[in-house]
């Protein structure tokens, strides 16, 4: 958003951040993991943007479940999320939509940037990962890992965490 002179509240479109993807994709050896922000447009609308992201040569697409139009998950106030249902059926259609089994759809819980408590986040995440998703990614704002930390001691699942140290970032890969 930044390298497109926008803020980060869903001002670029689908197309504007599939560009920067696929430029990305092109240009380095290692996988790139498409930030999609909120899953918009129903079951169809979801999987359109996984063959979209697919076809422009990432390797996962990361869908959050906050609400659309979103606000940026660091930034102050009100976050609103879309329903557990909901999400878990994007979730259905983009692990239907794909064609490479090695493509992998990550869902990003926004609970705890809400401010909901640590129990909502693993709920929404279990539903998310029995929905099918590759990894799970529980976001915080907190300036410790101390909320993710506690949520990784807690998740009881073999999906994977996939983790995001922007305001936390003193957590070492150990």
């Amino acid at each position: 958003s930044t390298s497109m002179g926008c803020t980060d509240t869903g001002a670029n479109t689908m197309t504007h951040i599939l560009s920067a993807t696929a430029a990305m994709a092109a240009a380095v050896d290692c996988p790139v993991v498409a930030d999609c922000g909120p899953a918009i447009g129903g079951s169809a609308g979801v999987a359109h943007m996984v063959k979209a992201f697919e076809g422009a040569g990432a390797a996962a697409a990361c869908m959050e479940d906050s609400l659309y139009p979103k606000t940026n998950s660091l930034l102050p106030g009100q976050h609103e999320l879309v329903g557990v249902e909901e999400f878990s059926r994007n979730i259905q259609a983009a692990v239907q939509a794909k064609e490479n089994p090695d493509f992998l759809v990550i869902a990003r819980i926004e609970a705890l940037i809400a401010g909901e408590p640590l129990g909502e986040a693993l709920k929404r995440a279990r539903s998310y990962a029995d929905a099918g998703a590759d990894a799970i990614l529980p976001h915080s704002k907190a300036n410790t890992p101390d909320q993710v930390l506690e949520f990784a001691v807690a998740w009881d699942s073999p999906v994977p965490l996939v983790l995001i140290p922007t305001t936390y970032y003193s957590l070492s890969e150990e």
